[in-house]
């Protein structure tokens, strides 16, 4: 499983341990083990997102990352993005408003 997020908001705005603890919280998530897990962060991006430059995050995960060889139902799959966004906004302290998530 790979995900990349990308942000708006600059490297020291970010939480020490934001990339390992986000990776511990997916294999939670999706019930994998942390050796097949790859995150790659890109702050300091430029975003205009809705026609804002207001804090944003773009996480894009790979198919993959939702079990191999296995369909996901669309509820299954609302229930991760919604684990997400709670998880990103507890964390980053951006709204749900301004995250794009792509599985």
């Amino acid at each position: 499983m790979s995900y990349t997020i990308d942000t708006n908001l600059a490297a020291h705005q970010l939480p020490d341990g934001f990339l390992s603890n986000t990776s511990d919280f997916l294999c939670v998530l999706f019930d994998r083990p942390k050796k097949v897990i790859m995150g790659q962060l890109r702050s300091g991006q430029e975003f205009d997102f809705s026609g804002s430059t207001e804090p944003c995050v773009v996480m894009n995960l790979t198919r993959g990352s939702l079990r191999p060889s296995t369909t996901i139902d669309e509820g299954a799959i609302e229930r991760y993005v919604s684990a997400i966004s709670e998880y990103l906004q507890n964390v980053l302290g951006v709204p749900k408003s301004r995250y794009y998530l792509h599985l």
